[in-house]
């Protein structure tokens, strides 16, 4: 049985990786994906209501962008940042 997610409400703490010079943002994971990263270093950026959430690479629903971090995820963490 799947954990519940683990949810923290903070700024992002991991430094991003650049996609191109000066740009963070991936349009889609398959773009990170063929840039040669792991799955457990894309993350989706997802606006909610009042927070930015940063979490897996799997979601596809109201994702605003994908970036990529050095440091992996465990696939079930979710930070939210204002």
């Amino acid at each position: 049985m799947p954990s519940e997610p683990t949810e923290i409400f903070s700024d992002f703490p991991f430094e991003l990786i650049e996609s191109s010079p000066g740009d963070f943002q991936f349009n889609t994971a398959r773009d990170a994906l063929d840039a040669g990263y792991d799955p457990s270093q894309i993350w989706s950026v997802v606006e909610g209501d009042e927070f930015y959430v940063y979490g897996p690479m799997h979601h596809f629903v109201n994702v605003l962008y994908w970036v990529v971090t050095r440091d992996r995820h465990d696939g079930n963490t979710y930070y939210f940042e204002q």
